[in-house]
């Protein structure tokens, strides 16, 4: 199975060194609705992206089913067959969409298989409990994000849907959603809700000297996961920052530039830092 992160966090990572540097200037509309929870054989929650009276994605729940009555599947299908797209991959003639967590790029250079024109997208498929390696939406899930595609006289509109999957996969949240109202123009899952944890993240400083790193933030701010990377996107270095001040020694990466990415409350946040030897 490829690793559905890699391939996103290596897009994403050079698309928004800074977060939401290049984002569209476009109008993005957010719609919130009551949390509504399918839980039964075949229910479904038909989706409205651009809230135009006609539904653009149907997400559907399967319970005990196939010939054997053991097969659990949470599905996307959309009415739009030739154009409505779910970000994913094709494995195995099977498409899987991606689950995005909020900072990640959606737009017209992602990888749009996570449904095709003849194929269904599998967000879950479990056997007797036990999902299918590919399932890259297996719970629990909280908050997760899909990005998704539509098509309109004015091009290719992109926005996303928030979910949550229970544990057993045998039922799924749909809590809202939103879409860039310009076409062609990209936008960042959970945009435009991220913009305040996002000002909290730009006030994160990092400095330094050599091969080492000091970061600092404030007090009040809660645990926060870094992570390393090289500019074309390998991940070299993982930690968990708690304390106020906190060192990190990148002593193998020399004479190169690095990015550091944040992770706070769910928002994805990076720096680009050049290294130099002392």
């Amino acid at each position: 199975m490829k690793d559905q992160n890699k391939k996103l966090q290596q897009y994403t990572a050079l698309a928004t060194t800074v977060l939401g540097a290049g984002v569209a200037n476009g109008q993005i509309v957010y719609t919130d609705i009551a949390d509504t929870t399918i839980d039964t054989h075949k229910g479904y929650y038909d989706l409205d992206m651009d809230n135009d009276g006609s539904p653009d994605f149907r997400i559907q729940q399967y319970l005990d089913t196939g010939s054997t009555g053991l097969i659990d599947a949470i599905m996307v299908t959309p009415f739009d067959s030739l154009y409505g797209r779910t970000m994913g991959e094709l494995e195995n003639g099977f498409s899987y969409p991606f689950r995005l967590v909020p900072g990640d790029s959606i737009g017209l250079s992602s990888e749009w298989q996570g449904n095709t024109d003849e194929q269904r997208g599998y967000l879950v498929f479990q056997y007797n409990g036990t999902p299918y390696p590919n399932s890259n939406w297996k719970g629990p899930v909280n908050n997760g994000y899909l990005g998704l595609r539509i098509f309109k006289n004015t091009g290719f509109h992109f926005g996303w849907v928030r979910l949550d999957i229970a544990a057993d996969n045998r039922s799924f949240i749909v809590k809202d959603f939103a879409y860039n109202s310009t076409g062609n123009e990209g936008m960042l899952a959970a945009e435009p809700t991220i913009s305040i944890v996002e000002r909290m993240l730009e006030d994160l400083t990092v400095g330094q000297s050599g091969t080492t790193l000091y970061l600092e933030k404030p007090e009040s701010y809660g645990a926060i996961e870094l992570r390393v990377l090289s500019m074309d996107g390998r991940e070299m270095l993982t930690d968990t920052w708690v304390d106020t001040y906190q060192e990190l020694s990148v002593s193998e990466l020399r004479n190169q530039a690095i990015l550091v990415e944040f992770t706070y409350r769910g928002v994805r946040h990076t720096k680009k830092i050049l290294l130099l030897e002392d």
